[in-house]
């Protein structure tokens, strides 16, 4: 009785192994990958958890009547590798010395008109306007309930300086 039992169990176990490796029927060319399918290396921050430790997630979104902005950050943690090296900076007092990465943003009302990034907590970061003048509003309080928000106008090739201090709160080197 005992042996019916094992080859009972057995033969169960033998079914359940064949089911469980069973093809989906799809056809797939294993041998062409389409350009528009490759794994490609992502430069843009999608959820705040991606932000290193001990760093600020922050949003930046158009504001009044912008269209589009094309900034570039300096300072700013970017995830794409390799890096761009944006130099060392000295801006206007309270802000410390810059340096770090370098991130380009494009914001566009008809596309993405939001956009998150990381700055280190305690650190300072420059935004340049590298296209036409326009108008934004970022925080670097994405995750609070009621962040605080900068709404500053950037004319072309203009460039502000802000520092985040430990609770991620901005302040503007004027």
């Amino acid at each position: 009785m005992t042996n019916y039992r094992f080859f009972f169990i057995l033969a169960c176990m033998t079914c359940l192994f064949y089911t469980s490796c069973e093809k989906t029927g799809y056809p797939v060319n294993e041998n062409e990958i389409l350009d528009d399918r490759r794994i490609m290396p992502r430069d843009t921050i999608e959820d705040c958890e991606e932000c290193p430790v001990g760093y600020c997630c922050c949003g930046i979104e158009l504001a009044g009547t912008a269209t589009s902005a094309q900034l570039i950050f300096c300072g700013a943690y970017s995830p794409d590798t390799p890096t761009t090296p944006c130099g060392t900076s000295s801006p206007p007092s309270p802000c410390a010395a810059i340096s770090g990465s370098q991130k380009t943003i494009n914001l566009s009302s008809s596309g993405h008109g939001r956009e998150l990034f990381c700055v280190p907590a305690g650190g300072s970061f420059s935004i340049t306007n590298i296209g036409i003048a326009t108008t934004i509003r970022f925080t670097c309080q994405v995750e609070e309930t009621e962040a605080d928000f900068e709404e500053i106008s950037l004319g072309v090739d203009e460039t502000v300086f802000f520092d985040s201090n430990g609770s991620c709160f901005l302040e503007e080197c004027p």
